[in-house]
């Protein structure tokens, strides 16, 4: 028998989204050595070896690439991944199609802990 993610206490490894007084930020780790940014949590840096800090981002970027899954129960809704402008990519779920290279910011989270980001215009 198969034990389901939340059943084994397994942390979730998606990137979150952190509150602030001026606004949404994105948790993430930086490496004391390298500088090579994260937003998952690691022990030690993949490139360096490095120790990892806990820093936050800002939740805006550049659209990498995107798609949109026609099977699976998200079939129909765009997802992308997101450049960050302070470094790091994440994978995001938008409200509608895009362009490549557009503007977006991350707005929030969906009840499933996917993050959201829309496009600025």
């Amino acid at each position: 028998m198969q034990l389901s993610r939340s059943e084994r206490r397994e942390p979730d490894p998606r990137p979150r989204v952190v509150r602030t007084g001026g606004g949404l930020r994105i948790a993430a780790w930086r490496c004391a050595g390298c500088q090579t940014t994260r937003t998952e949590p690691v022990l030690r840096c993949g490139r360096c070896g490095g120790a990892p800090r806990p820093t936050s981002l800002s939740p805006r970027g550049t659209l990498w690439s995107w798609t949109t899954p026609r099977v699976g129960p998200d079939s129909g809704v765009p997802v992308a991944y997101l450049d960050l402008d302070d470094g790091g990519r994440l994978l995001v779920r938008l409200a509608g199609p895009v362009a490549v290279g557009a503007r977006a910011a991350v707005t929030g989270e969906t009840a499933d802990g996917d993050l959201l980001a829309e496009v600025q215009r």
